[in-house]
């Protein structure tokens, strides 16, 4: 299986690159001295406290697991396996479209 090839490379790809937009996103929200936003997940939260390394890992440890059972799946069911990585990936994106929105309105009611 470690030599078996990825079924599922363009869509995590995809995954990982939505992800990393999602972290620069609530980093820049959480980091924004006088931003009212808040990491509403207590585990990300406690994170975030304890310094970026912490919150890098839990972010990337989280993705890292939902591609890996997105592949595991992909190798009996390839169907259902890409459908979840894709619903992920779009959740993902909402929620950094949010996050984006958010400092947005934060920038207007600043200037």
């Amino acid at each position: 299986m470690l030599t078996a090839h990825f079924v599922l490379a363009n869509e995590t790809t995809l995954f990982i690159l939505v992800n990393a937009i999602d972290f620069f996103v609530t980093y820049v929200l959480l980091a924004w001295p006088d931003s009212p936003a808040y990491e509403a997940n207590p585990i990300a939260r406690r994170m975030f406290h304890l310094g970026l390394p912490h919150l890098i890992g839990f972010k990337f440890g989280a993705a890292t697991v939902a591609v890996v059972c997105c592949e595991l799946v992909a190798r009996r069911r390839p169907k259902l396996g890409r459908s979840v990585i894709i619903s992920l990936t779009l959740v993902v994106t909402l929620v950094a479209i949010y996050g984006l929105r958010l400092i947005v309105q934060h920038l207007v009611a600043r200037y």
